[in-house]
């Protein structure tokens, strides 16, 4: 069973993922965010990659280059979580 909460677990351990794991000059690569997804929510049992870019509205899992001046900054008001839920038979 997913919790009620799902949505804000899902999005908040995307931008624990990104506290942990970016620093200074660090790509993005949405790859990378799949298990961080997987651990967040009992009950998820597939998911695609991450579309993710550096303006609204991405549509292409990707990896963002990063220079040595900047920084990933992860943020929860602007990831969506699109679900499907299957009801199982």
């Amino acid at each position: 069973s997913i919790p009620t909460n799902w949505e804000s677990l899902i999005k908040q351990a995307i931008v624990d993922f990104g506290d942990l794991n970016y620093h200074v000059g660090s790509e993005v690569r949405s790859s990378a965010m799949l298990p961080a997804i997987f651990s967040a929510c009992p009950g998820v049992l597939e998911c695609t990659l991450p579309s993710i870019s550096t303006t609204v509205g991405p549509t292409l899992p990707t990896t963002i280059n990063v220079t040595n001046r900047q920084l990933a900054d992860l943020d929860t008001s602007r990831i969506t979580v699109i679900p499907i839920f299957v009801v199982p038979s």
